[in-house]
């Protein structure tokens, strides 16, 4: 990638001066125009009809046409500045130009965009020299980069939101790899359409959405165009849940790389992950795609672009709908905003339909277990339409694609077991994928329900059994609460359970067999459940 820094390094441009813009410095430059006509007028307008992306645009001027006039150049530069363009070269300084005037200073630097001057007074300085000298280190870096995905992606993510959109996206593809890009509906329709050159967007739009009705499946078509042999190809469909759009490209006497043709698929793709396209807004959700996918070169390259260390992240939290097949942004706002003021590094997107968050949790299990707390004090109750289930300790990315698809196996079967919980924990996943297990076979689940045969006559033991096991984790006090009974009452009635069965409820290891009768209790009442 060649940014305005390297444009400082070039022969052509020894003893330029930078007069403003610093911060733009490291922004990077795909193109050379020429400023010619300034003045604000109605022509003027014509040519700023509409504010899209061109490109990252070095402009080269004199302003020749304006020369005395500083709002007029002001307003150029804002002009272009919104198109997309990253810096201005002033030629003719002195000669055209009489100086640089403090506004225009001010003005680059509150847009960020580089100011460039040429040395003063010096008539022999071409701009034909630095046009050609740019364009040969452009062409040279593009020749030696195999890899273009992540430096367009990175270019992207530093667009203004209202730039952030499908139009851009196919513009700047097409600045790239100086071909037409076209993306089509289900009907071969042409949906949107970026053309190289601009100057013939008429006539091609025409020209090709006659080709592409002709494919007729092919992956590549030439196409005697213009005295010349030109190529429409299909690019490799990747855009998962897409189904019927598809990328094309067209490209004056050469065919472009299985490679070039893959990759424009990629930076399609991510953009359909990566960005809520009408809202123009940046979300993470293909991050958290590849750590649990558990692809450690996606994560690097994606970690690099949100500027996030996933070595921190050490807890997940997976809020699994039960009702909905589709992504709920409301959920996912919501849960951005509570989140991000909880942990100082926090990751919030989608795997499928399910909200997945990635968190910089606190070490000690007192601390994890208190945020958990006041999540369930604080907004458990919005999320009844989900499994909630928060995951502590993962080390690795293998652990994380461990714990999201056992919860995606077992938590609904969790949730039948605990139905109080608000959150629950992997030791109740975990509990629930021993109880499944066991449930599949049906001997085993006929010897545990038979202990417990003897209180089944006694629904109020029962009841006070599962809450006491399963809702409240052993706690007499809260057990009480929740039946609206008093603590000697519990007492007296786990007593009783004791003197029915044999086993102790609040013996951990009569505990843990009497948890999975009372599981497979309240499974078979249900009706259906684990062996239908």
């Amino acid at each position: 990638m060649i940014t305005v820094a390297d444009v400082m390094k070039l022969p052509s441009m020894y003893g330029a001066t930078i007069l403003a813009g610093h911060a733009g410095m490291s922004n990077p430059v795909e193109s050379v125009t020429v400023l010619e006509y300034g003045w604000i007028t109605n022509t003027l307008d014509e040519l700023f009809s509409k504010t899209e992306f061109q490109g990252n645009d070095l402009i080269i001027t004199s302003f020749a046409t304006i020369a005395d006039n500083v709002e007029a150049q002001c307003e150029n530069i804002r002009r272009y500045q919104a198109m997309g363009s990253v810096g201005f070269i002033l030629f003719y300084i002195g000669l055209i130009l009489p100086s640089v005037d403090d506004r225009v200073i001010a003005c680059c630097n509150e847009l960020d965009l580089v100011l460039i001057t040429m040395p003063e007074d010096i008539r022999t300085h071409k701009y034909s020299d630095v046009i050609g000298d740019i364009y040969h280190a452009i062409f040279k870096d593009q020749q030696a980069g195999s890899n273009y995905v992540s430096t367009l992606i990175r270019r992207f993510s530093n667009l203004p939101a209202e730039q952030r959109n499908t139009s851009t996206l196919l513009r700047m593809l097409s600045n790239h790899l100086q071909a037409s890009i076209i993306l089509t509906d289900y009907k071969k329709s042409i949906s949107n359409i970026a053309c190289w050159p601009q100057s013939l967007s008429e006539l091609l739009s025409k020209e090709l959405k006659k080709q592409l009705q002709k494919m007729q499946g092919e992956q590549a078509v030439k196409i005697s165009y213009d005295d010349g042999a030109n190529y429409l190809q299909h690019c490799p469909t990747l855009l998962e849940g897409k189904e019927g759009f598809d990328l094309y490209t067209f490209k004056y006497n050469e065919l472009l790389s299985r490679e070039d043709l893959w990759q424009a698929s990629e930076f399609v793709q991510l953009y359909s992950h990566i960005w809520n396209k009408d809202l123009g807004k940046l979300v993470t959700s293909e991050l958290v795609r590849a750590i649990i996918d558990d692809d450690p070169l996606k994560m690097r390259r994606l970690a690099d672009l949100f500027q996030i260390n996933v070595a921190e992240l050490n807890q997940m939290w997976v809020f699994a709908s039960v009702d909905s097949s589709e992504p709920d942004l409301k959920l996912l706002r919501k849960c951005t905003e509570y989140f991000s003021g909880i942990y100082k590094t926090v990751l919030v997107g989608f795997y499928e339909s399910n909200m997945v968050i990635f968190a910089h949790a606190p070490q000690t299990a007192g601390e994890r277990d208190s945020i958990v707390q006041d999540f369930i004090n604080e907004s458990a109750d919005s999320y009844s339409n989900y499994v909630v289930v928060c995951c502590d300790c993962l080390n690795t990315t293998n652990d994380a694609h461990n714990a999201y698809f056992d919860v995606m196996q077992y938590a609904s079967f969790a949730r039948s077991i605990y139905p109080q919980k608000r959150v629950l924990r992997p030791s109740d996943v975990s509990f629930a994928q021993i109880c499944a297990k066991e449930s599949a076979c049906r001997e085993t689940q006929i010897r545990y329900l038979k202990i417990i045969e003897d209180i089944e006559t006694t629904p109020e033991l029962l009841t006070t059994l599962t809450a006491y096991l399963l809702d409240y984790e052993s706690s007499m006090a809260n057990t009480a609460k929740a039946l609206c009974c008093h603590i000697n009452t519990i007492k007296y009635r786990l007593n009783a359970i004791r003197d029915n069965t044999g086993y102790s409820p609040s013996k951990p290891a009569d505990a843990a067999t009497k948890r999975k009768k009372v599981k497979k209790k309240k499974k078979k009442k249900e009706g259906g459940g684990l062996i239908g």
